[in-house]
């Protein structure tokens, strides 16, 4: 009698072991797909934003030819002026 009592635990013991490991193995699987979902999620947008980008530099790019970039450039960030013109610089 002894004997089928302690196997008829140690059956039951295994088996919620393996319930409790299952359910572990079901939340972490869970969880561990929420995070690679949210990740997805980021790398979109982060390929939508160089995907901007690279059509911004390309419109820069073809535009870089032109008579009318270079003189943008060349005022904008070189603080460059024709001939006949004065460069006035006000301070606040």
């Amino acid at each position: 009698m002894k004997r089928t009592n302690s196997s008829k635990r140690s059956i039951v013991i295994i088996a919620l072991l393996l319930i409790l490991l299952g359910a572990y193995t079901f939340v972490y699987q869970q969880l561990e797909m929420k995070k690679l979902k949210e990740d997805r999620v980021a790398l979109q947008l982060e390929v939508q934003r160089l995907e901007l980008l690279k059509a911004n530099l390309e419109d820069e790019l073809k535009r870089s030819g032109s008579l009318a970039y270079i003189e943008d450039v060349a005022r904008g960030q070189l603080k460059m002026i024709m001939p006949d013109e004065m460069l006035y610089v006000i301070h606040d």
